[in-house]
């Protein structure tokens, strides 16, 4: 199986007809990684089948304070992005 017990798809299978269809088409799908690379490759993919998908921007670095992070939050904190849909 492609997901874990937390609802984690591998970006490499996230193509896989199995992987879709643990997918709803009726509710926005975030799409997270470490920092927001490879989650900015895949959603353009699920939208183009037809999902509501969108990146979290930053990644995981967005959300998680570690001494490795905290320079980046703050810059971003500091930036006030806009959420975009």
């Amino acid at each position: 199986m492609n997901e874990d017990s937390q609802g984690h798809i591998e970006w490499r299978n996230v193509g896989e007809p199995e992987s879709l269809a643990l997918l709803p088409r009726d509710q926005l799908i975030v799409v997270i990684d470490q920092q927001g690379q490879s989650a900015g490759q895949v959603t353009p993919i699920l939208r183009m089948l037809g999902y509501d998908a969108v990146t979290l921007r930053s990644g995981m670095t967005a959300w998680t304070q570690t001494p490795e992070s905290l320079e980046t939050i703050q810059t971003i904190n500091a930036a006030d992005y806009p959420v975009v849909r």
